[in-house]
């Protein structure tokens, strides 16, 4: 009988075993977006563990790349990755992407400032003549975006948020709109104390977002993917496992 029960141990493991090495992958870009997305932080932060505990309640294994967020859109659109975490809806992008039904984030996005810089806005034409900082790949929205084109406003964009606050921090720049929490974890991850001190937000959001997965329509596979991919969304809400995780976010759980 103990002889029975080593084997049948034995095999129960290289079922298990066989049945990860044969388990789909799909492949996907990332960034740099604390606490949401980072190489840095536990499960690669707060959306990248949503996206893959969503997908492997469907016998889906996640493969990460890391990439700027400019190249991680090409790469994702060019079907050398199957797609990419986490973006917000346009009319461009839909073209070449299908989107998740699931919302794997919804955020609001403020303009920080230094606290010597007088800051005060309601309307986008308050804003005029300001410098404003931007990261590549990003949508600002409709607002912003025709405020820029009509020579309102003055928008400089580089590849990432430390860059943009660095900016903000020697003052070559008056405001840069991000994410709250995004901004916060940003300042507090790469800035110091003296630095951090330095700066604030206008309570007003600009923007509400919200973010989703995208997969490329080159592949034929990947229609099927985002089918799968909802469905497993559905199953983590259902869980409970959702609200967990949002927890685990809001108490720094995902720092390392």
């Amino acid at each position: 009988m103990r002889n029975l029960s080593k084997i049948i141990i034995v095999l129960s493991l290289v079922l298990f075993y066989s049945g990860l090495a044969g388990a789909e992958t799909i492949k996907l870009t990332n960034g740099e977006w604390t606490p949401y997305l980072s190489k840095k932080m536990k499960h690669f932060g707060f959306a990248s563990h949503v996206v893959e505990k969503s997908f492997a309640k469907e016998g889906i294994k996640v493969k990460w790349g890391f990439y700027p967020w400019n190249r991680s859109l090409v790469l994702a659109k060019q079907g050398k990755w199957d797609g990419s975490v986490v973006w917000s809806k346009n009319k461009e992008r839909q073209k070449d992407f299908y989107y998740s039904n699931a919302q794997v984030l919804h955020l609001k996005d403020v303009f920080f400032h230094r606290k010597d810089f007088p800051f005060k806005w309601n309307k986008i034409k308050d804003l005029k003549g300001l410098k404003v900082g931007a990261t590549l790949g990003y949508t600002y929205g409709a607002e912003l975006k025709k405020a820029e084109k009509s020579g309102l406003i003055k928008v400089q964009r580089v590849k990432d948020e430390v860059l943009n606050f660095r900016k903000l921090i020697k003052g070559r720049i008056n405001i840069y709109g991000v994410s709250k929490n995004v901004g916060y974890s940003t300042l507090k991850k790469n800035f110091k104390s003296s630095e951090v001190s330095l700066i604030t937000n206008h309570p007003k959001p600009y923007k509400s977002s919200i973010y989703h997965l995208i997969l490329n329509k080159k592949s034929k596979k990947n229609k099927n993917f985002m089918l799968l991919f909802d469905k497993g969304y559905k199953k983590l809400v259902k869980s409970g496992e959702l609200k967990k995780m949002e927890a685990d976010l809001i108490f720094g759980k995902y720092e390392k």
